[in-house]
Order: C-alpha cells, then structure tokens, then sequence
C-alpha cells in the first residue's frame, strides 16, 4: 500500500464517453466547454487531446479524453462533468420536421413537390431534436418537402 499519492491538479484529463452516432463530429484539438455540478454558474473549457478510435461494445461509445488548464484549482480530480458536444456538420444538411420523413422497407423518405406532382426523395437521417430531425439527401434550397409525409402518397400525385 502507498503512504500517499500524489495528484496534479494543474492539467487535468476529462474523460468522456461519447455515442457512437456522435463521435464523427468530433476533431482533436476541438474546444469543449463543460460544468460541474459542484460549482454552478461557472462553465469551464478543454480541448479535446485524443480519441480512442475503438468503440466500447457494451456502451456503443468511444472514449475521448479532454485537456484542461487548472491554473486557479477550482476543478479537483474525480468531479463529475457535463460536457456540451459542438454537433456541427461539414456536410450541408436540411432539419425538418420528423412528421416529413417517413421510413418504409425500402428506406427513408421525404416527398418532394416537382413541377405539381410528388416525387420520392431517399434520405438519410442524422440527428433529432424537439420534433426535428437532420436528413440528408439531393435535396436543394429551393425544394419544397410535404411536411407531413406518408409512404401511401404515390410519387406523380398531383399537389393543389
């Protein structure tokens, strides 16, 4: 048994299990901010320092470890943290509401109004939130979607 063990405070490592569905998001070198339940009203940040590149089977995650600067000491080792992940996309993406995808056999869908009629779009779904969801798809600006899709809509139906 060690007498004592000494701990450094002044660079502290945060380790966070991140979703799998998630992770692409993040870079290394990315800052993160994040709270502690302990000090409330503060907010502290990091940078992401690496990723593990594995998943953990059992938690579907991979384990990204945090940097931090503890220069004022106000974080102590073993406190619990609330991290805030930057989901920010490279790919352009559409949010829409979930009531316009819908998913059938075939895959997933949003219906398109081209020239009057319907017309089957297949997408791909990313993250939702509140009644939203992230899709992408060959879908431009100026496509106007049916917002409440359904897979017995036709493609070629006429649109009023």
């Amino acid at each position: 048994m060690p007498i004592m063990t000494i701990q450094q405070q002044r660079k502290l490592r945060l380790a966070v299990a991140v979703p799998e569905q998630y992770s692409g998001f993040l870079a290394e070198n990315e800052p993160l901010q994040f709270t502690v339940k302990s000090l409330p009203g503060q907010t502290f940040s990091g940078k992401i320092a690496r990723k593990s590149g594995a998943w953990d089977s059992r938690l579907r995650s991979e384990r990204v470890e945090i940097d931090i600067i503890n220069t004022d000491n106000k974080l102590l080792p073993g406190m619990v943290a609330e991290v805030e992940l930057p989901l920010t996309s490279q790919d352009s993406t559409f949010v829409v509401p979930k009531s316009a995808v819908f998913t059938s056999g075939e895959g997933s869908f949003v219906i398109a109004v081209v020239d009057s009629k319907t017309q089957r779009v297949p997408v791909q779904k990313g993250r939702s939130i509140d009644g939203q969801i992230e899709i992408f798809g060959d879908l431009k600006k100026e496509t106007r979607l049916i917002s409440k899709a359904d897979e017995e809509i036709l493609d070629g139906t006429s649109v009023k």
